[in-house]
């Protein structure tokens, strides 16, 4: 799914602040970390991923902002919404790459 953003929260016991990253076009993303740059520190995260559209499922018009939009979430609230997600990844030194396998609604 292309323009998911990703969110990883860190667990108790995992340092750091957590990352960002978006989707492309082939459903690879890469995390950015909120004060040092590329990757997230070592440790255990809940992850959130989320793809706002508009009620009928097409895109955001370019150059608006959902916040003054009627959107939706295109994934389901299990991996969307902060304190429902089922999601947590492990992220080792090394940066090797963690795949999501999501079930649709």
């Amino acid at each position: 799914m292309v323009g998911a953003n990703l969110t990883f929260i860190p667990l108790e016991g995992t340092s750091g602040q957590g990352g960002t990253g978006t989707t492309d076009s082939a459903g690879k993303y890469d995390v950015t970390h909120f004060r040092a740059g590329k990757g997230a520190e070592p440790g255990t995260y809940r992850v959130v991923i989320s793809k706002l559209v508009m009620q009928d499922g097409s895109p955001i018009p370019a150059g608006q902002s959902a916040a003054e939009l009627l959107t939706k979430d295109a994934v389901p609230q299990q991996y969307s919404d902060y304190n429902a997600t089922t999601l947590k990844a492990t992220v080792e030194a090394g940066g090797k790459p963690i795949d999501f396998a999501l079930k649709s609604r």
